[in-house]
């Protein structure tokens, strides 16, 4: 049975509609908040969080759509484009 479902393909909507939402709040707030509180600060941090979240498990569900079946973090980590990969190590290097 192919792990392309009906089911994966409402997960992979719903975290792309939650994804949309999440970058509407950081653009709504970055166009009527003042940059410089503190506040700010930390609801721009809390969107780029759950953003990174939402792309992950998008990539996953795609991932694992594309592959027929569930991927594990390795093979996530072996898919993303060289340039992510690449920030990923430097980060890890410090």
């Amino acid at each position: 049975m192919p792990f392309f479902t009906k089911s994966n393909l409402v997960d992979l909507r719903a975290e792309a509609e939650q994804l949309s939402i999440c970058v509407e709040h950081f653009l709504y707030a970055s166009e009527r908040v003042v940059e410089g509180d503190y506040k700010t600060k930390g609801f721009y941090d809390n969107c780029i969080e759950k953003c990174n979240g939402r792309l992950k498990a998008i990539h996953f569900l795609m991932e694992s759509i594309r592959q027929n079946r569930p991927v594990s973090e390795e093979e996530l980590e072996e898919t993303l484009p060289d340039f992510l990969n690449c920030q990923k190590n430097a980060k890890d290097k410090k």
